[in-house]
Parts: structure tokens; sequence; C-alpha cells
């Protein structure tokens, strides 16, 4: 067997053993298995080689299998060569920090059976730029996509429940967001620095907005409430400082003026009460 051959057979048989893992819900190891399956196949000739040309030729793309039920803990953590991958309709959930730091990371593709992304699953994940969202997601946990500064494309379904702790902290390319009525609770700094957000609509519906969700929001300019036309419905601000520091002139949009005095009324929407403005 030639060296490139040995290097072929030796990505093939990490791949297929990571495939395995994950199909059985089980983590991942990142390089800790390569050491001893180069020893059983060289008898330890060319070992240095070997290594680095298998850092240097990770497979690139990966299909996670049919009927896997979830993506365990750590699965592809800190895995710096995976690019894209294409997860199937029967994966429920993706778990806490199963793609952290995947800086090479570009496209994720998710099927309509997710329901629920734990904490730091995509944190760190630098050049991911969009990632589809499907209708059957019901929570976002803490840090989920934090630092992913390259996101910009993301849709919020209207399935979504629960969006974590910094969920989006410094996604710093997301210009707007619309934040669905399905959502209960907007957790303490969702959105945070994320410093490209101009536009923000707010749906009816949105129970409770946590403390910093929108601190250094630096660029917001806007954002819209005209979807609230029942004072009912004014979502709770757990705290003035949930729009700190952000655009000088950024104003709250209000669908008439009977929702003006009703914001302006409202507990901790009171100190924004001149921020106000009356959709055209």
């Amino acid at each position: 067997m030639t060296f490139s051959e040995r290097v072929s057979k030796m990505i093939e048989i990490i791949k297929n053993s990571r495939l395995a893992l994950i199909a059985k819900g089980e983590a991942v190891p990142y390089d800790d298995d390569i050491p001893d399956v180069i020893e059983q196949m060289t008898g330890g000739a060319d070992t240095d080689n070997l290594k680095n040309m298998i850092a240097k030729s990770r497979f690139y793309s990966l299909t996670v299998p049919n009927g896997t039920s979830r993506v365990s803990s750590n699965a592809f953590y800190n895995d710096t060569m995976l690019q894209n991958i294409v997860i199937p309709n029967s994966v429920e959930s993706i778990g806490y920090s199963a793609f952290y730091q995947c800086t090479s990371l570009s496209s994720v593709s998710i099927g309509s059976g997710l329901t629920r992304i734990y904490g730091s699953a995509f944190s760190g994940c630098t050049i991911l730029h969009s990632i589809n969202l499907p209708n059957t997601l019901t929570a976002i946990e803490q840090r989920a996509f934090a630092n992913c500064v390259w996101l910009s494309d993301l849709i919020l379904p209207n399935s979504l429940i629960e969006i974590g702790v910094s969920a989006f902290d410094y996604c710093i390319r997301i210009m707007s967001i619309t934040i669905p009525g399905s959502v209960n609770t907007l957790g303490y700094g969702a959105f945070s620095t994320c410093t490209g957000l101009t536009n923000v609509k707010i749906k009816s519906g949105v129970a409770t907005i946590g403390n910093y969700v929108f601190d250094g929001c630096t660029s917001l300019t806007s954002v819209d409430l005209t979807d609230i036309t029942d004072s009912a419905k004014i979502p709770s601000l757990s705290n003035i400082a949930a729009f700190s520091n952000n655009a000088s002139n950024r104003k709250f949009i209000v669908a008439n003026a009977e929702m003006l005095a009703a914001f302006s009324a409202a507990t901790n929407w009171s100190y924004y009460a001149n921020d106000f403005e009356v959709a055209q």
C-alpha cells in the first residue's frame, strides 16, 4: 500500500468511526483516535507524516446518518476543518457545544424535525453566514450562536418559544430581526452587542423582554411594535437596560395613538416615553 493510499484509508476509517458514534448519539473525540489507528496501520512508521497529512485532509463535508435522533454534545467540538454539514429530518436536538468553534463551518442544512438547539451549539462558528431554522424549532438555548460574526441571514420560525441568554451575542452582521409572537421570553442579552443590527420587529404575543437583550446594538434605529394593538399584549420589559447603548436616534414605532399612550405608561417602557412614534 502506497503512502497516499494509507492516508486515504486512514481518513475513511476516522470518518466512518465518527459517523458511527454520531448515529449512536455519543460524543465524538476530535483527534484522540488518530494515533492509535495510525499505529495499527503503520506499525509506527511515518506516524508524524501521516498525522500531519490527515490533519490537512480532514473531511470537509458530512451528512449525518438518517435515523439519528440527536447530534450529541461536543460531537464536532473545535473541528476546524469541517465546512458543511447536512442534518436530516430525524434529528430532534443538537447538543451542547456540538459545533463549538468550528471555524471553517460555513453552511448548515437542518431538516424539519429539529426542536431544540442546546447551549453553545454553534458558538464561535466565525464564518457561518446563514442557517435555516425549521418551523419545528421551539428552543434556542444560551449562547447557541454567540460570536457567529458572519451570520447575517437569520429568520426565526413561528414555532420558537425560548431564546436563551446571550443566544446571538456579538453576531455583528445581523442587520434585521423579527421576533415571532410565539416567543415567551427573550433571555438576558439575547442579541447584545449585535452592532450591525438596525431594525427589530417584535410581534404581538412576545411575553417578556429580558435585561440587556439589545444592549450595545449601536446601530439600532428602529424597534417596530406596530403588530401590538392591544395594551394587554404589551411585553413585560424586565429592565430599562434592555435597549441601552443603541443609536442615539433610535425610535420605537407603535400602531396608533392609543398604543403610544399605553406603552408610554407601561412599567419600564415609560423610561423611553420620548422615543415613541406613531407609524405613518
